[in-house]
């Protein structure tokens, strides 16, 4: 492969995965390097002490003929199913890992996991960048689909337009707690997207298409008012306490000790302020002889006619769809 078609991309969310996909098929050298422990960005999967969660997004929507393909594919493996939830557009679940998704999408990629990236610059004419454990990859062409306050801080160096844009997108913060409960509990398993006070959604993860053979698990999101005001709390149990009286109150359930308990707080959880739908993609860096580009829901495509929010899995992946093409678009 020439060293002109290689592609380093930062980050293995839904934007950086679907990137790396459209890239790989039109014979580009494609590395994708993420900082997380698993692929998936917020299509995330948490199984601990026998419990599983799906404590990222709880379920995808498709509209756009790209990402109904996809998940269509995941439904044909196994890996997705439809989940009548009362929603007014089909729900896709995973059965029931969420991160079956994201696995199903990274499948074939070459992807670095727990790899930050600290510092970029152009040498002789390619991307170098180096990570904290002073690694260095280069390429020719780099995108970035981390989240907007990352991808600012890190292309700043290379492009004071593409930083400027990625400063536009503002982010709310979600608290999600997770419980799992060894005792049984009558009527838990039938709570799916459950909302109310400071409760934005409460699954069962039994709920989910092809969960039940997993044990007793609850997984619960704070809406966004609680969790900006409760953002920075010192420690996690008062969250977790007041979000399981909070859902003892709206469920009218009685639940049993908790065998499980945790709680993770998600900073850029959801899309509160997208940038401008024309804003670039693809910036051409002086010193470099190939493309910078920037993607992600904070950077959304929508799937339709309608003004994309960056709060749908779609949007971000079809973000990174869209990149990959425009890069295509330059050769």
């Amino acid at each position: 492969m020439s060293q002109m078609d290689r592609v380093v991309i930062i980050g293995a969310g839904l934007a950086g995965l679907a990137a790396a996909r459209r890239l790989k098929a039109a014979g580009y050298d494609v590395l994708v390097l993420d900082k997380g422990r698993r692929i998936g960005g917020r299509i995330s999967t948490r199984r601990a002490d026998g419990y599983l969660f799906n404590h990222g997004a709880q379920f995808v929507t498709a509209r756009s003929t790209e990402f109904s393909e996809i998940c269509l594919s995941a439904e044909q493996t196994g890996k997705m199913a439809l989940w009548d939830i009362g929603r007014k557009a089909p729900c896709f679940s995973g059965t029931p890992d969420m991160r079956g998704l994201a696995e199903m999408l990274g499948d074939g990629l070459n992807i670095i996991q727990q790899c930050e990236i600290s510092d970029i610059a152009v040498i002789d004419a390619q991307f170098q960048l180096t990570d904290t454990k002073a690694q260095h990859y280069q390429a020719r062409h780099l995108l970035v689909t981390s989240p907007a306050p990352q991808t600012a801080r890190l292309v700043r160096p290379l492009s004071d337009e593409a930083a400027s844009i990625a400063e536009q997108a503002r982010y709310h913060p979600c608290w999600t707690v997770m419980a799992g409960f060894a005792t049984p509990c009558d009527g838990l398993d039938q709570i799916a997207s459950l909302s109310g006070g400071h409760i934005a959604s409460a699954t069962a993860e039994r709920a989910r298409p092809g969960a039940s053979g997993l044990t007793q698990s609850l997984t619960l999101q704070a809406n966004e008012a609680f969790s900006a005001e409760w953002l920075e709390a010192p420690d996690t149990d008062s969250i977790i306490r007041m979000l399981m009286a909070e859902f003892g109150r709206i469920s009218e359930l009685t639940l049993p000790e908790a065998d499980y308990l945790s709680a993770h707080r998600w900073r850029y959880a959801k899309v509160e302020q997208p940038v401008d739908a024309q804003s670039k993609r693809l910036f051409d860096v002086g010193a470099a002889s190939g493309y910078l580009g920037i993607a992600g829901d904070w950077h959304p495509v929508s799937a339709d006619i309608r003004p994309a929010t960056g709060q749908r899995a779609e949007e971000a992946f079809l973000s990174g769809h869209s990149l990959a093409e425009a890069l295509i678009s330059t050769r």
